[in-house]
This record gives structure tokens, sequence and C-alpha cells, in this order.
């Protein structure tokens, strides 16, 4: 039942993130993941530089313990995309994080379930990291314990949801 569930959800996580990103054109974007260690400070850090003054941006996590680092082998790959992380403390999400949002960047099923058990509310601002890339599946694995190839491949799958999303963010 619960995989079918999440088989209807990407399904329309697509079709919803495009909606809501062509409603609003400037404004406060949160990114969120579970760790805030890996992706979603990545991603803040790329939208800011593509999409400059026009949004204000901020990343956080689920996991309640703040201010770990990003891990020191993941720093220079993001480096490589142009996403500084040596200061990067990690947040833990709060409800002025989703109050102050107008739209909310996550990067799995994981990030959403999280989000509709603490935050349900907020489900109408859920925009998925990769729903502007085309394919079928709108999400980015959690880099936590792979290989660094592996971490290689979902940095590139992350930098191309940034461009892809910001190609709609900057839209008139």
């Amino acid at each position: 039942m619960l995989r079918l569930r999440h088989l209807k959800l990407l399904v329309s996580a697509r079709r919803l993130s495009l909606e809501r990103i062509s409603k609003v054109r400037t404004g406060n974007i949160l990114v969120l993941c579970y760790g805030n260690i890996y992706r979603s400070p990545f991603v803040e850090r790329r939208l800011r530089a593509c999409l400059g003054e026009t949004w204000q941006l901020r990343s956080a996590g689920f996991h309640q313990k703040i201010g770990r680092p990003c891990e020191p082998d993941y720093i220079p790959i993001a480096a490589q995309y142009g996403a500084d992380l040596i200061t990067h403390r990690s947040r833990f999400v709060s409800h002025d994080d989703i109050d102050w949002a107008d739209l909310v960047i996550i990067m799995d099923r994981k990030n959403h379930d999280q989000l509709a058990e603490t935050y349900p509310d907020s489900l109408d601002k859920v925009v998925w990291v990769a729903a502007a890339l085309g394919g079928l599946v709108p999400e980015v694995d959690d880099p936590y314990g792979k290989t660094h190839n592996q971490v290689e491949r979902l940095v590139r799958r992350m930098d191309e949801s940034v461009a892809a999303l910001c190609a709609l963010l900057n839209t008139d």
C-alpha cells in the first residue's frame, strides 16, 4: 500500500511542482533535505548563484542535531560546481522557516513524508528538486554513505536540476 502511495506521489510530483513554480515569480525559497549537510546546502548555494537577488534562500533539514559541517570529502566535489560549503553548518527546519517560504524544495519521498507529518499545511508549497528535468523520477537520492563516484553522479544531477529550476524561476 505504501509503495502504491509513493508511486502516485511521484507521478503527480512533476506536474504539481511545475504548476507551483509558474505561480510564483519572486519571494522566498526554503531548500530541505534530511541532514542539511549534503543536498540542501548545495542546491541553496547553486540557486543563489543563478537567481541573484530576485529570491531569498535558506536551507535546513529534519535531523535535529544542528551545527554539523558538510562531510570533508563532499566539499571539493561541490566546489567543482561552484558551491562553497566550507563554512556551512546544518540547521533544523522550524515552523518560522516554513511560514517564511513561498516555495519549499525537497529532495525525495522521505522529505515529503517528513514534511507531511510535521508541517502538513506546507505541502502546497512543495517543489521536487528534479521535477524540471522532465524525467519520471523527480528525486535526488541522499549521498550519505555512497561511494565517491555515486556522490559525483548525485551532485551532477542536483546541478542539472538547479539549472532547470533556474530556467523556470527566471522566466518573466
